[in-house]
C-alpha cells in the first residue's frame, strides 16, 4: 500500500485554516500554499512536513550527490581538460587510496624529487573518483577512476602543492630540489 496525500491547510499549532487556499500543480503532488503538507499513512498516522524542509533536503541531496562525482571526469565527458601531463619513467609514485576521515589521500602526501624527474600517481580507489590538481594550475588530472596513472615531469626547482578538486582535505606537497 502506498500512502495517501491528503492536503490539509494548517497553522504551525494544527488549528485549521479558515480561508480558503489555492492549491498548485508541483511536479505529480498537488499541494498547497499552506506552509504544511500532512500524509496520512495506512494507519492513520500524521506525519506533518513543511515544505521548507523538503526544498532544503532535495536542493541539500543534489549538491552531495554532485560532488560525489557527477562533473569534471576527462573520461566520462566532463568539463576538465587534462593539463602537465607528461611521459617517461618517474622516480616516485604517489597512490590515489581511499581513507575514512577524508574520502581520499595521497600516498605519500610530501614527496621529494631533483629537478627533470618525474613522480606518477596511481589511482587505488575504488570507492571515489579524485584528481591532482596544481594548487598553481601547472597540472590537472581531472576526475579519474582506479586504474588510472598520471606523469608529470619538473623541471624547475621549488615547492609545488596539489589537492583533490572535489575533496578539499586531500593535499600533498611536492620538493623539487
Amino acid at each position: 500500500m502506498g500512502l495517501a496525500l491528503n492536503v490539509q491547510p494548517q497553522t504551525a499549532d494544527s488549528a485549521p485554516i479558515s480561508q480558503p487556499i489555492q492549491p498548485i500543480i508541483l511536479g505529480h503532488l498537488r499541494c498547497s500554499h499552506a506552509v504544511f503538507l500532512c500524509l496520512r499513512s495506512p494507519r492513520s498516522r500524521m506525519v506533518t512536513v513543511t515544505v521548507l524542509k523538503m526544498t532544503v533536503a532535495l536542493v541539500g541531496t543534489t549538491l552531495v550527490l554532485a560532488a560525489c562525482g557527477g562533473s569534471g571526469n576527462s573520461s566520462s565527458g566532463g568539463d576538465c581538460n587534462v593539463k602537465g601531463a607528461g611521459s617517461g619513467t618517474a622516480v616516485a609514485t604517489v597512490s590515489v587510496n581511499s581513507d575514512p576521515v577524508t574520502v581520499g589521500a595521497y600516498a605519500p602526501k610530501a614527496i621529494t624529487i631533483n629537478a627533470g624527474q618525474s613522480i606518477e600517481w596511481d589511482w587505488q580507489d575504488q570507492e571515489a573518483p579524485h584528481s591532482v590538481t596544481a594548487d598553481d594550475g601547472s597540472f590537472d588530472s581531472c576526475l579519474q577512476n582506479a586504474g588510472s596513472k598520471f606523469v608529470v615531469a619538473f623541471t624547475n626547482p621549488g615547492n609545488v602543492t596539489y589537492h583533490c578538486t572535489i575533496h578539499a582535505q586531500m593535499i600533498g606537497t611536492i620538493s623539487v630540489t
